[in-house]
């Protein structure tokens, strides 16, 4: 796969995920549910952060940037899907819609960060 693609994929990824919660902040100050239980400010803040880090990979080097992008494919798995997958309730969220939306953006990213990583 081309690097930029890659570079494109990733950065998409980080795009979908912070507009996802942004909508969910939106929502939230309308006085409407949220789309998902997850604190949308605190999330817009750590996937920017996130971000930062994943772009600055010629700046920290190849082995401190392999190691946290590894590291945050887990938080991904871990808090994007497994958490969205187990806990899911009605109440918790917009829509199921919203519930698919989330484990599939997280999904998508965690395929993209570990090709990243292989390739």
């Amino acid at each position: 796969m081309d690097n930029q693609i890659l570079k494109f994929a990733s950065a998409l990824y980080f795009i979908l995920a912070i507009g996802y919660n942004v909508v969910s902040l939106v929502r939230r100050d309308m006085n409407r549910p949220p789309l998902a239980p997850t604190e949308p400010v605190q999330a817009i803040v750590m996937m920017s952060l996130l971000y930062v880090i994943y772009a600055s990979g010629s700046v920290l080097g190849r082995i401190a940037w392999t190691a946290l992008i590894a590291v945050f494919v887990l938080l991904i798995a871990r808090f994007g899907i497994y958490r969205h997958l187990v806990g899911y309730t009605p109440d918790d969220y917009s829509s199921l819609i919203a519930w698919a939306t989330a484990i599939a953006i997280n999904a998508y990213g965690v395929l993209v960060l570990c090709l990243g990583l292989v390739l």
